[in-house]
């Protein structure tokens, strides 16, 4: 299914907290985000991660979600993710930010993200 006439056409995912629980460390994915991934590919969506985390590739492919994914941005580079949110609309170049939408764990940065 295409989502051409959708408003929202890219999800951007933080992925500490948000798509697995980092402070147990343990590698397994929360609650039914599994569930959710299926149902946005699916339905068309467009997908991404924008995390801090350095090692975000590694952790997508251990917990075994990288083929939901067109990019991983991981890394800590400035006090928001202003860099890695550059070098996902670049990738998403399509795709107006008005079309994405920003799902994190911490409810200032999906505030912030809509304010940039």
């Amino acid at each position: 299914m295409s989502n051409e006439n959708k408003l929202v056409k890219v999800v951007i995912f933080d992925l500490d907290e948000t798509l697995w629980d980092s402070d147990r460390g343990r590698y397994e994915l929360l609650g039914e985000v599994g569930e959710v991934l299926d149902a946005l590919k699916e339905k068309g969506y467009r997908m991404a991660i924008c995390s801090h985390n350095f090692n975000a590739e590694k952790i997508v492919k251990y917990l075994e979600i990288e083929s939901y994914f067109e990019i991983i941005v991981g890394g800590f580079y400035d006090g928001f993710k202003l860099y890695n949110f550059g070098l996902i609309m670049n990738h998403f170049a399509d795709v107006s930010f008005d079309e994405c939408v920003f799902f994190d764990d911490m409810y200032e940065n999906c505030i912030r993200f809509r304010q940039e």
